[in-house]
């Protein structure tokens, strides 16, 4: 028998051992936020090969563009001068070290614009370059050593240094030394610009590339061949240096050699290994693994090539292919569907220490003979509303309330059907113990005996869609439950062994919920809450009222009260918004009474969350659509890093540009030039990590410009522009999600006061201005004396002027005259003047001679058109000369036509006798011509001339011609057509007019268009009597005697007194 009971205290011993063995190895469930960072959103190459932050929070990347910078607001990217990657970084001061293929030096940057890279490789003497890149670094007090796996090289300000060159081996950096390994030689202290050898009794074939603290007097020490080792580093005796090496038992040690360590960290929580071929291996400081960082868990890459922690130590990754960031300050992890879970999860329970996740298709079991957590699904294939714990003496159940009916699930996963229906909650009661469960109408109650459970009462219920059940014991055998629905009102039910009630209760409100009236114990109290406001019940009257206003203070016109859980003095609960999308938790706790806000936490994404569940572990699980967030309590109120503020002002003034950087206030005053055109404040803080959650948030406030403080907001930038003259000064101030970490810095600001608007100047201003009031009256009586004398001079000159004017229009007034004569007879010229218009005239006898050239339309082919024009121009000036010395008017030219006419606009009747006097020296003129050139004989005049009545007159307003019109005229052109060459053709009219003076020769009557056969002469000559040349062109004195008895003597009488006038 004892031994018996020695068995069994041994196995239940051993069964505790490995339920706390399992139950240790469960150090976290899930993994933290990871977030990728893709090639196109950093704007650069896809590898990174080192990663680190300053100490302003700055992200710095060692890219294949170049180097590239994050401030949580903006990517950046500088270029060497040969474009090519930078493969290492240190970071002293304000200078940035990089190593890049056969180069090395250091970026200054004064702006995002404006940076400058200084090349130190030129000043490394007796450097053998191996065509490799300068891909590690060490920051030390000495300076930066580099190294491109063949040689070592130490900048110090801008000197450099060679240690070693041509010697393979591995640079190590620890606790801000800087150490070098050769597989063939050991290990060397570099000190400066020299090299200590440090003893120790080294693996054989080792090839040691890092060390990692591991107790305050060992080190870890890892070889990529042979392994992790443990060591113990003495450099207490400076002279002989060593270095002791045990063998160290570390978990998944192969695994992580198989793969290649490239980094390796020690943080406040752990150690991380980044490898080549496995992703990153995240262990705790027990050097438990606590989860892989790969493609599985949802990396872009598993090629990790270093590592970075950010000032609260998150991790982040510089991937062959992306940037990785690891959110491990975080205290949510997430199982999700890389754990299995491929649905939503409405609810979660912790039982017999794994978990079961009710999902919205499944209920999902966790496998315990995995190494990592895992869900499998079980048979029930269902929508699982809710799920609840509940003890049997010995038996113990998870009890599941399903679409498909009401399932019992045992320590052995063996699945047990209750009943069937669309159970839409459960809950349990203890002393006694059963089960009540609720469909949408129905409320069930249920006892466990003999392995089985009984229905012991099934009750309808009064309304439909039942959302929460709760149960309050009233005393040992008695309880009462409370059950809401979507309607505003509460079901209560109370249940004793002696009786069954049910009464309803309503709430103080109307309309119906779609997401339902939802109820927490708080007590021995209900909290009924909606989206609407949230109530009390006390169950000991079932009077409601308002729930105490800390509760209250989440509702307003937009937020409400998602899902709230009491856990003793604790409440969890989130808020919603009906507009916006953000979801936060609360946490509060109950103090002197009161319940207090204590922290403000976000998930991942933006989830509304279904169920809240607390565990033995101090976890806090939490249901959403992505799976279950499992919250560790333990790093709740974790010390965070000191929340500090950077700023930079960017300044357009006088059109320069000015950047400043102000990294915590000023002390002095920043003086600016005026005019001001803009000034542009860019804020940011040294936690990235929090910032791109949008869990810090700013107001600012520029004193001597605005009154009060901005809203609080995630705003990081702030425009001024057209500043006036005066002192300033810029606070800004940020706080986090729980309004508990502050920072806040001021920057004062003085534009100056323009020069035109000193003391100094309005005194100047006011001298000026009675000297100019003085040299305006002075000036002015000099000028009224001056414009005095001008006066005179300018009377005087303006008379000499007028009377030159008068002149001047005289001449001018005697050119239009001569001009109009030349255009018009003079009589008509003056009628003209004088009444503005000339009346039509008729003249019952006038004589009208028409010449021209025979066949001038083959001149116009054979000459050139200037000969044609210029030869024109000289004949009928000629004919204008002679007609003006034979008392004739020429009227016009029509191209090579000629017409004149006798007798108008002074009739006589002489008119005949001067249109052949006229014809005759035409003809005389062309005889001359033709002799000058023989040329000119393709130029043969034709004349002819005709008398009879005409009627003649001015048209034309702009442009006056003098005209005639009449029979007479068209007769004396056919005549002219008619004509031979060299021939002077006349009417029978004009040839009784003539035939006492000239010879003629009858042609006999010749047909004219419009005329019929017409009687028609050749003028021949002057007659031989009458004649002073054989030629009979120049008439002699008995011709101008018998020529003066035809003149009448009234007509120049009346010209003699039209001339007078």
């Amino acid at each position: 028998m004892n031994k018996d009971i020695k068995y069994i205290i041994i196995s239940l011993l051993l069964l505790f051992l490995g339920v706390l063995l399992y139950s240790q190895s469960i150090v976290r469930w899930g993994l933290p936020y990871v977030k990728n960072y893709y090639p196109y959103e950093y704007n650069g190459y896809s590898q990174n090969w080192d990663i680190c932050f300053d100490s302003t929070g700055v992200l710095w990347l060692a890219n294949g563009d170049g180097l590239i910078s994050f401030d949580g607001l903006n990517w950046r990217k500088y270029f060497l001068p040969s474009y090519d990657a930078v493969a290492c970084i240190s970071i002293i001061n304000n200078r940035i070290y990089i190593g890049s293929k056969n180069e090395f030096g250091y970026f200054n940057i004064s702006s995002p614009s404006e940076y400058k890279y200084v090349s130190l490789t030129n000043k490394a003497m007796n450097l053998s370059l191996s065509n490799n890149y300068f891909f590690y670094s060490a920051k030390t007090d000495y300076g930066v050593y580099m190294s491109d796996g063949n040689s070592v090289v130490r900048i110090h300000n801008d000197n450099v240094d060679v240690l070693f060159t041509n010697v393979k081996g591995n640079l190590i950096s620890f606790n801000n030394l800087a150490f070098f390994y050769n597989s063939a030689t050991g290990l060397y202290l570099l000190s400066g610009s020299k090299s200590l050898y440090i003893k120790g009794s080294y693996p054989l074939n080792s090839n040691i590339s890092m060390f990692l603290p591991y107790t305050d007097d060992t080190l870890l020490i890892i070889d990529n061949k042979t392994g992790i080792y443990k060591g113990c580093l003495n450099l207490q005796n400076i002279i002989n240096p060593s270095l002791t090496i045990e063998e160290f038992d570390f978990p998944n040690e192969k695994e992580l050699i198989a793969n290649v360590i490239l980094d390796a960290r020690k943080t406040s929580f752990g150690y991380i290994f980044s490898t080549y071929f496995g992703g990153t291996y995240v262990y705790d400081l027990d050097f438990k693994l606590q989860y892989i960082l790969n493609q599985e868990s949802q990396l872009i890459s598993i090629t990790h090539n270093k590592i970075a922690l950010d000032p609260n130590e998150n991790i982040w990754l510089a991937m062959d292919y992306g940037i990785a960031r690891i959110n491990t300050h975080n205290p949510f992890t997430l199982l999700s569907k890389v754990h299995g879970l491929s649905s939503s999860i409405l609810d979660v329970e912790f039982f017999n220490n794994k978990l079961l996740a009710g999902g919205w298709t499944n209920l999902y079991i966790e496998e315990l003979d995995k190494s990592t957590n895992y869900f499998k699904k079980t048979e029930l294939e269902n929508i699982c509303w809710q799920l609840k714990k509940i003890n049997f003496g010995i038996d113990s159940f998870v009890i599941v309330a399903s679409s498909d009916g009401l399932f019992a699930i045992n320590n052995k996963n063996k699945l047990t059907k209750i009943d069937t229906g669309n159970f839409r909650t459960v809950n349990i009661t203890h002393s006694p113990t059963y089960i009540t469960a609720t469909t949408d109408n129905l409320f069930n109650v249920y006892h466990y005996k003999n392995n089985k459970f009984i229905k012991d009462l099934s009750l309808p219920l009064p309304l439909y869609n039942t959302f929460s059940n709760i149960n309050i014991k009233i005393s040992d055998s008695s309880y009462v439950h409370y059950i809401s629905c979507d309607e505003p009102k509460i079901i209560k039910i109370t249940i004793s062994e002696t009786m069954q009630m049910m009464q309803v209760i309503t709430l103080p409100i109307k309309q119906n919920s779609p997401t339902g009236y939802l109820l927490e114990k708080i007590d021995n109290d209900i909290l009924i809450y909606s989206t609407e406001n949230i109530w009390l019940l006390k169950s000991n009257n079932d009077k409601i009222t308002l729930a105490a206003p800390e509760l209250r203070k989440y509702y307003d016109s937009i937020h409400y009260i998602n899902i709230l859980r009491v856990f003793g003095d604790t409440i969890w609960l989130q808020r919603s918004s009906k507009l916006l999308p953000n979801k936060p938790i609360y946490l509060l706790v109950k103090e002197k009474g009161r319940y207090v806000h204590k922290k403000t936490l976000q998930l991942f994404h933006e989830l509304e969350i279904l169920s809240i569940k607390n565990t033995p572990y101090d976890n806090i699980l939490f249901a959403t659509d992505d799976g279950i967030f499992v919250l560790n309590q333990k790093k709740l109120f974790t010390k965070t890093t000191p929340l500090k503020l950077y700023a930079s002002l960017d300044i357009l003034a006088k059109d320069s540009t000015y950047l400043f950087k102000i990294f915590s206030g000023l002390d002095t005053v920043l003086k600016l030039p005026y005019p001001l055109n803009k000034l542009k404040i860019e804020w940011r803080t040294n936690l990235i990590e929090r910032e791109l959650t949008h869990n810090i948030k700013f107001s600012y406030y520029l004193e001597g410009y605005e009154n009060e403080w901005s809203e609080w907001s995630t705003l990081h930038i702030k425009e001024y522009n057209d500043l006036k003259p005066g002192n300033y000064t810029f606070h800004i101030k940020a706080i986090d999600e729980n309004e508990q970490a502050k920072s806040i810095i001021s920057i004062p600001i003085h534009i100056n006061v323009p020069f035109y608007r000193r003391v100094v100047s309005y005194i100047i201003y006011a001298i000026a201005g009675i000297f100019i009031i003085y040299s305006i009256v002075y000036l002015s009586n000099r000028l009224i004396i001056r414009r005095n004398k001008l006066l005179e001079e300018y009377a005087i000159a303006k008379n000499k002027e007028n009377l030159q004017k008068t002149l001047e229009l005289e001449k001018e007034k005697e050119k239009a005259d001569r001009l109009l004569i030349n255009i018009l007879p003079v009589r008509i010229a003056e009628e003209l003047k004088e009444k503005g218009k000339v009346d039509a005239e008729f003249f019952s006898s006038v004589s009208v001679i028409f010449t021209d050239f025979t066949a001038f339309s083959q001149l116009s082919d054979q000459l050139d058109s200037e000969i044609i024009v210029n030869t024109l121009d000289y004949l009928f000036s000629k004919f204008d000369e002679i007609c003006v010395r034979n008392k004739l008017e020429k009227l016009k030219t029509i191209g090579d036509s000629h017409m004149s006419v006798g007798g108008i606009p002074i009739r006589n009747q002489t008119h005949a006798i001067d249109a052949a006097l006229a014809a005759l020296e035409m003809q005389q003129f062309m005889q001359k011509f033709y002799k000058a050139d023989p040329q000119n004989k393709i130029w043969k005049l034709r004349v002819g001339i005709n008398t009879g009545e005409v009627v003649a007159g001015v048209v034309g307003k702009r442009k006056f011609a003098f005209d005639i019109w009449g029979d007479t005229v068209n007769t004396a052109n056919r005549l002219q057509g008619c004509c031979e060459s060299n021939k002077i053709n006349i009417s029978d009219t004009t040839y009784v007019l003539l035939k006492d003076f000239f010879d003629v020769e009858y042609r006999g009557e010749i047909p004219i268009k419009y005329k019929g056969p017409t009687p028609m002469y050749y003028l021949l000559r002057i007659k031989d009597e009458f004649s002073n040349d054989d030629e009979g062109y120049r008439p002699n004195k008995k011709f101008w005697d018998k020529y003066l008895t035809l003149v009448d003597y009234s007509y120049l009488k009346k010209l003699d007194q039209w001339i007078g006038g």
